[in-house]
């Protein structure tokens, strides 16, 4: 009802719905959740970090700034701090950003007890990478490889050893590069979508999809045929 009184009163009418007011209050709510957060970390004290790069849909590398620490009542919880732009993949590189990262936060990089990311050698490296760096200066910040990529890692080379699954994931991959390669297809694939009456599907690279993707896949496959 607001949108319909107040919208599109032209220029000098208060109406508080533009996209810089809207872009504005969402930083406002993000700020004050993010002080929250820091502000339960600091009663905690002690934290871990968790650490990984992924490519937005503009492919800009970017960091996710994960902490995990215990409330008051006993609880573990993770939280989910900002993205940071990926300075680069060297470790000393994302030392820096993350050490900065903590800094700016007022957090105490001392007052961190462990370490996760995936298994690359800039992150998980004994002698150089990204954890090595942390524990030189802090011996207690323990590492251990993220579950979640080493549950996807052995998914992959699961599929891979059967022969049914990597001939199957091979035409789906081909179906993408096919699609995907010519702006001509790609219309023509949009064009049927529309005209079947199916939802258009975003088609994505085997290679960018990860374990639970295809357990989604697969169930929401097994649901289409039920109903037909």
């Amino acid at each position: 009802m607001r949108i319909m009184e107040y919208g599109n009163k032209g220029s000098g009418t208060g109406s508080y719905l533009s996209k810089t007011i809207c872009d504005e209050f969402i930083e406002i709510m993000a700020d004050k959740v993010r002080q929250t957060i820091i502000e339960e970390m600091r009663t905690a004290k002690y934290y871990s970090i968790i650490v990984d790069s992924t490519p937005d849909i503009y492919h800009t590398d970017q960091l996710a700034f994960v902490n995990r620490y215990v409330k008051d009542d006993g609880s573990p919880v993770e939280r989910f701090l900002h993205f940071i732009e990926n300075p680069g993949h060297k470790s000393e590189e994302l030392f820096a950003e993350v050490y900065n990262g903590l800094m700016s936060l007022d957090l105490d990089i001392m007052d961190c007890r462990g370490q996760s990311y995936d298994t690359a050698a800039n992150m998980s490296g004994i002698y150089s990478g990204l954890q090595a760096r942390i524990k030189e200066i802090n011996d207690y910040a323990d590492y251990a490889p993220c579950g979640g990529h080493n549950v996807n890692l052995a998914g992959t080379h699961a599929a891979e050893s059967c022969t049914e699954a990597s001939a199957y994931f091979g035409v789906l991959q081909s179906v993408y590069t096919f699609f995907t390669g010519s702006t001509n297809r790609w219309e023509k694939y949009v064009f049927h979508c529309s005209q079947s009456g199916h939802r258009q599907r975003a088609l994505k690279s085997f290679l960018s999809i990860d374990c639970e993707d295809i357990i989604r896949e697969f169930a929401a496959e097994k649901s289409r045929r039920k109903e037909l």
